[in-house]
């Protein structure tokens, strides 16, 4: 984002939070239009995953962070798909699985960046502990920096 954008949000705003660019948002509805298309296009499921998957690399891939965690779940939605067109899983059971590997995708990334939040800290720690500390006294109060 731009500074003068991100200054101007700031001031005006206070401490809001910037929501999704309209470019972001117009995405979002392209890969929900895209999506919709697969439902509606294919009646069998593995054609119905296999484009499904397809809509993930196009609108998901290029800007998501852990392309092997969408590997995983363009894996499991395909294994559903083929369990659902065998007979051998009916739609609620294949409901609630992709339900679950969705819910595991989201856990993987909250874990991930949990952890990457954690190393950054711990090298600011590294980085501030390296520095000279300085002290400087006005008067009867003193500031260290």
């Amino acid at each position: 984002m731009p500074r003068a954008v991100l200054v101007t949000a700031l001031l005006l705003g206070g401490c809001m939070t910037v929501g999704p660019t309209p470019e972001q948002l117009a995405l979002r509805a392209e890969f929900k239009q895209a999506l919709d298309d697969c439902r509606t296009r294919f009646a069998v499921h593995v054609p119905r995953a296999k484009c499904a998957n397809a809509a993930d690399d196009k609108y998901l891939r290029p800007t998501y962070r852990y392309g092997d965690l969408l590997d995983v779940l363009e894996a499991q939605r395909m294994a559903i798909a083929t369990r659902l067109d065998s007979g051998a899983l009916t739609q609620a059971d294949a409901d609630l699985e992709f339900a679950k590997a969705k819910s595991e995708l989201v856990s993987q990334e909250k874990a991930r960046a949990n952890q990457e939040q954690m190393i950054q800290l711990q090298q600011a720690a590294v980085l501030n502990s390296s520095l000279p500390v300085v002290c400087n006294t006005f008067g009867a109060t003193t500031s260290c920096y």
